[in-house]
C-alpha cells in the first residue's frame, strides 16, 4: 500500500506542479492582454505624444536655423556700421580739408590782387554744371558730361561746325 500512496504523492506533486505553471501563464497572458488593452485604449493620446516630440524636433530646427541668420544679420550690421563710421571719418575729413581750402583762397584773396581779381570773375556755366556733375557723383554719366559741357567724350559738340567766314 505504502507504493500506492508513494504513487499518489508523486501523482500530486505533478499535478500541483503544473497548477503552478497553468497559474502563471495565466497571469502573464492576462498582463498582455491588459497591456494591449491599455495600449488600445490609449492609442490616441500615444500618437498625439508621437506628433508633439516631432513638432518640438521640427521647432528647435527651426529655432537653430532662425539663430543663424540673427547672427549672420549681427555680422552684417556690425559690418554696416564699420563701413558709416569709416564714410563719416572721410566726410569730416573732406569738410575739414575743404574749411583749409577756403580760408587759403579767403587768404589768397586778401594777399593777392591778381587772385581777387581771378575770383570776381564768374565761372563759366559749362564749367559749373560740370562741377555739379561731379558733386552729384554723376562724374561718370556721360549725358551728364555731354549736356555739362556741351561735348561729347571730351569733343566739342561743335567741332567740325564752321561759323560764317569774317574775311
Amino acid at each position: 500500500m505504502s507504493g500506492v500512496v508513494e504513487s499518489l504523492e508523486e501523482d500530486a506533486g505533478v499535478v500541483t506542479a503544473m497548477a503552478g505553471a497553468r497559474i502563471k501563464l495565466g497571469a502573464i497572458f492576462l498582463l498582455v492582454v491588459a497591456l494591449a488593452v491599455v495600449g488600445w485604449l490609449y492609442r490616441k493620446e500615444i500618437r498625439a505624444s508621437a506628433e508633439l516630440a516631432q513638432r518640438v524636433l521640427q521647432q528647435q530646427v527651426a529655432i537653430d536655423d532662425m539663430s543663424r541668420q540673427l547672427q549672420d544679420a549681427e555680422q552684417r550690421r556690425r559690418a554696416a556700421e564699420r563701413i558709416a563710421a569709416k564714410h563719416l571719418a572721410d566726410l569730416q575729413e573732406i569738410q575739414k580739408q575743404a574749411r583749409r581750402w577756403r580760408h587759403e583762397i579767403e587768404k589768397l584773396k586778401k594777399e593777392r590782387p591778381d587772385v581777387a581779381a581771378w575770383a570776381d570773375q564768374p565761372i563759366p556755366d559749362a564749367v559749373l554744371d560740370r562741377l555739379r556733375c561731379s558733386a552729384a557723383g554723376d562724374h561718370k554719366n556721360k549725358d551728364c558730361i555731354r549736356n555739362a559741357s556741351g561735348s561729347v567724350l571730351g569733343r566739342s559738340a561743335n567741332a567740325g561746325i564752321r561759323g560764317p567766314d569774317k574775311r
